[in-house]
């Protein structure tokens, strides 16, 4: 083996670690076909990473064959673009697929061989921008929104269907979103659970004011619903909470919820 492969040692550059390899059994495949015919296509390096021919290195090294390399020569964003070209001439891969890959893609800083959490020390520009990435991958800047959204925000399991083609990429945003509005309207309900049943019960008696959830002006009026016992500090601080969780389903959640109920609170115990 040259010095220069075992200078590498399989690992691949970020920008080919942007698509996926091959199954177990195309690997299989392609290792007899160099074992019988011999390495057709040379490994392409760059800065001593593997840019393109990732599958030839595995399948060379099951083959028992020394990998054949050459250096690629030109800037960053010119082997990016070089990846792009002949992996989606490749690939089929679907609007959804690459738009995931377009995510990864805009992030990535200068300097191959650094790690993204290095990035956060150091002043450096992504190597595409989104719209670079959006233009190499021929899919929307607004693709790739959603697809990033999907890969911060989503669980492993819905990141891994839309690599792989199962799911598209607006359905999967569709449902991080709902998931993520939904965990948050758990979360204020919790709260206002936690924090106003014990200070509701402290209210002193009166009428309660109840104004409309929508921030409509608001009225001090007797509410219809109250219980009959309603001097009785239990059964009106189940009241007022009963008030306040009706119009945290029908809020759903966000700052003007926390806002509006803590003006609830103060207007009941005045």
């Amino acid at each position: 083996m040259s010095a220069e492969v075992q200078q590498v040692t399989g690992k691949a550059h970020p920008f080919a670690d942007l698509f996926p390899l091959l199954e177990p059994r195309a690997l299989r495949d392609l290792a007899d076909d160099i074992a019988a015919n011999g390495q057709r296509s040379a490994i392409l390096l760059y800065g001593g990473l593997i840019l393109d021919g990732r599958n030839r290195w595995a399948a060379c090294r099951l083959a028992g064959v020394e990998p054949r390399t050459e250096e690629f020569q030109g800037t960053e964003f010119e082997a990016l673009k070089y990846v792009c070209s002949l992996n989606l001439h490749r690939r089929h891969l679907s609007e959804s697929q690459r738009a995931m890959i377009g995510a990864e893609m805009a992030p990535l800083p200068h300097g191959g061989g650094r790690k993204r959490d290095q990035a956060a020390n150091l002043p450096l520009d992504p190597v595409a921008t989104q719209k670079q990435a959006a233009e190499l991958l021929n899919v929307s800047e607004r693709a790739i929104r959603g697809a990033r959204l999907v890969k911060e925000h989503g669980s492993p399991e819905l990141v891994a269907k839309v690599k792989s083609g199962q799911v598209k990429v607006s359905a999967a945003e569709k449902q991080v979103r709902a998931e993520r509005i939904n965990g948050g309207a758990r979360k204020n309900k919790k709260q206002v659970a936690l924090s106003t049943s014990h200070d509701l019960a402290a209210s002193p008696p009166g009428v309660n004011p109840v104004p409309d959830a929508l921030g409509a002006p608001e009225q001090a009026i007797a509410d219809p619903a109250a219980p009959a016992d309603s001097t009785s500090a239990a059964a009106r601080a189940k009241h007022q909470f009963d008030i306040l969780w009706r119009e945290t389903l029908k809020w759903g959640g966000g700052d003007d919820l926390v806002l509006h109920i803590e003006k609830r609170i103060t207007e009941w115990r005045t």
